[in-house]
């Protein structure tokens, strides 16, 4: 991406900032490679900025940040992080600078420009802040900034997101170690408050738990904020956000929860106002709006009409011009609505849903927005299946192309559930396109089902010929599914290994995805190891050209992932015979990193299963040859694993020795974010030695 061009404007606003004070401070003489980071344009725009926003207000700040939206963009937070390690490499602590970058971080609730590129400078900004920043010298900036960084990686936009919020927990739990309820409610309550939020959205660990944490969290911040009169805004903010959790809550009643999460949306519509607070009655508009759409309560239809009457109030202040992410993001949901619509003609609401659809599509692209573009090209794409006006074969021809688009980024983004609902919905209309009716397999009768495979397997070998190897691998996974929906579930292994071989050669974005539901399906045949080598050679023979022999690592790779699988759904000793049947292939084969890899899979496994004495044992062996590797990160894992199996056994002071071995290690990972996660339940657990080694000790934390 080209830097771009600064006004002329600019350029004569910054002549005079050269050999100035700015400058000096800046960039030092001393400074290693200064003047090759003084030669960027970047340089002159960090001299004005600077000049401008430190110590400013956010208002004053925005305005300025609005003046000069064109050069926030990522190269000149590359440049940023470039220039602030080159300046903070002696850890020396200077105010002025802290006070730029503190204002710099305020980009992280900009609402205008480029979102990901505000987050990244108001991101980089606080990373830097901590190198001169110690918890010890000084707990209330460190704490603030821990703070300010996890806002930044709870909102970021680049990156895996999932490890981003890792790291935004961790980042407010730090921030907790310093904000106690008893000597700073206040931000106490604030944080508690933005851990919710980093719960609420968290993508790791089980979805019902983290909405638990994330209610109790919200109710902990309740306690500073009530009565509402003292604490007005935080009080409808948290209102707000925890009937965010309410409406999404899996424990509990459904139908109950979802009447909670209304009560609190028209709780902090009290005090938000249009009038008063804007963007926040608009927010709160769409949230309420959600609910009703939900709603189970009530009268169906009158909901829906809810829900659009508070989605069309919300675009009254989300414009495209002002807010373009949260337009499009509305846009989405009345989109849905009006797809769900009951009153007005059924026609002219799912053609109202694909406009609003393509409306939110402007926006939210496949480059910028990809798991966002392929959640809606999935809405859009049921919108035509459905659509009433219109051709019928070319609306379902634009169906299958929606659900098409969205396959590999959602297979490749995680959503295992939203997978297995997009792919059976493709099948639906892979055989709509052959006039099959499959609303209902599972009482499809015998002749239904004979056709319906016939269809999958025709086309597949219509792909095979035509070499495309996407969509054979697709129709392989189609056509197990559909023999498991039939309950013929021994035959449904076979088309999962060929989908297996195609993609080793052809889709290796596919591979994880196709390997995962190997797993699970060997789990329900209780299938051995050694029923994999005959079993392959029977599949991989029905393919017109057999192009992938199972070859001993690709064996040890299968066998791993069903292991993983199965101990993840607690079938342990299960998943452990399969991992036992990897780490004697990888010993045949001699190879290290295999050993190593399974090893630590194998300590997992068996930890637990609670066999503590063998989980040691394979610790320690992970632990020795990922050393000889040289793969830190690694050898950090195994110290952790110890030090929690240890403390298991009540051996706290060796426990204390693995954590701190792992933290050691953890430290000095540049990609901070892949550990973050880590480091806070090391942290978590070295507060709990420490109370129960002083039982009269509390702390906000735990």
């Amino acid at each position: 991406m080209s830097i771009q061009p600064l006004s002329q404007g600019l350029k004569n606003a910054i002549k005079p900032q050269r050999q100035n004070p700015w400058e000096l401070l800046l960039f030092p003489e001393e400074m290693k490679d200064r003047e090759l980071l003084l030669r960027s344009p970047h340089a002159d725009f960090f001299l004005v900025i600077s000049a401008k926003i430190a110590g400013k207000s956010k208002q004053e700040i925005h305005s300025y940040f609005d003046r000069y939206n064109v050069q926030l963009n990522l190269e000149f937070a590359n440049w940023l992080n470039d220039w602030g390690q080159a300046r903070f490499a002696d850890r020396k602590h200077h105010q002025k600078i802290e006070e730029i970058l503190d204002s710099l971080g305020a980009a992280w609730d900009f609402p205008r420009g480029n979102r990901a590129s505000n987050l990244e400078i108001s991101l980089v900004s606080n990373q830097l802040q901590l190198l001169f920043i110690s918890c010890e010298d000084d707990p209330w900036s460190w704490s603030a900034t821990q703070n300010n960084r996890a806002n930044a990686y709870g909102n970021r936009i680049k990156g895996d997101r999932a490890q981003n919020l890792e790291a935004a927990i961790a980042g407010y739990e730090a921030a907790l170690e310093i904000y106690t309820k008893e000597h700073f409610p206040v931000q106490w309550a604030t944080t508690q408050n933005n851990l919710a939020n980093a719960y609420l959205n968290r993508i790791k660990g089980d979805r019902g738990q983290n909405l638990e944490t994330a209610i109790t969290r919200y109710e902990s911040a309740l306690e500073i904020y009530t009565p509402k009169e003292h604490f007005p805004v935080q009080w409808a903010t948290t209102q707000n956000n925890r009937a965010n959790a309410y409406n999404q809550r899996i424990k509990g009643d459904r139908a109950q929860n979802l009447e909670t999460a209304i009560a609190g949306y028209e709780a902090a519509l009290e005090i938000r106002t249009k009038e008063h607070f804007p963007i926040d009655w608009a927010t709160t508009q769409n949230n309420l709006a959600l609910a009703y759409s939900d709603r189970i309560k009530g009268d169906r239809a009158q909901n829906l009409e809810n829900a659009i009457v508070g989605y069309e109030a919300a675009l009254e202040i989300r414009t495209k011009e002002h807010f373009p992410i949260d337009w499009a993001t509305t846009q989405n949901n009345l989109a849905a609505a009006y797809s769900d619509r009951i009153k007005g003609d059924r026609g002219q609401n799912l053609e109202t849903a694909i406009t609003r659809y393509e409306s939110a599509m402007e926006i939210k692209t496949k480059d910028h927005f990809p798991i966002d573009w392929a959640m809606t090209q999935n809405n859009i794409a049921n919108a035509y299946n459905q659509r009433i006006k219109g051709d019928r074969a070319q609306n379902l021809e634009t169906a299958i192309a929606g659900y098409e688009n969205a396959l590999p980024i959602i297979a490749s983004s995680g959503f295992l559930q939203q997978l297995e609902s997009l792919k059976n919905t493709l099948a639906n209309a892979y055989l709509q396109r052959v006039d099959l009716d499959t609303t209902d397999r599972s009482n499809l009768d015998n002749n239904k089902r004979e056709q319906t495979n016939n269809t999958l397997q025709q086309l597949t070998q219509a792909c095979l010929e035509q070499a495309d190897w996407y969509k054979a691998t697709l129709s392989l996974s189609l056509w197990s599914k559909a023999l498991i929906s039939q309950k013929a579930i021994a035959q449904a292994a076979q088309p999962l290994l060929q989908a297996i071989s195609l993609d080793l050669q052809h889709n290796p974005q596919l591979i994880d995805t196709d390997l995962q539901e190997l797993a699970s399906l060997m789990t329900e045949l209780d299938w051995q190891p050694d029923n994999l080598l005959p079993q392959w050679q029977i599949a991989n023979n029905t393919l017109p050209e057999p192009i992938s022999p199972l070859t001993p690592s690709l064996q040890a790779q299968i066998c791993l992932t069903i292991g993983i699988v199965s101990i993840q759904e607690k079938y342990w000793y299960k998943g452990l015979e399969w991992l036992k049947a990897c780490w004697e292939i990888h010993q045949q084969l001699d190879d290290l990193s295999g050993l190593a890899e399974v090893s630590y899979q194998l300590a997992i496994g068996h930890h637990i299963a609670s066999n503590l004495s063998l989980a040691g044992i394979y610790y320690r062996d992970a632990q020795r040859i990922f050393q000889h590797l040289n793969d830190p990160r690694k050898v950090a894992f195994c110290h952790h694993g110890l030090g929690r199996l240890l403390l298991q056994l009540g051996k706290t002071e060796l426990a204390i020795r693995e954590f701190d071995q792992a933290l050691a290690i953890y430290q000095t990972i540049p990609d901070r974010p892949q550990v973050a996660s880590r480091i806070g339940d090391i942290h978590y657990y070295l507060r709990v030695i420490t109370k129960m080694q002083d039982p009269t000790l509390t702390h906000q934390s735990l």
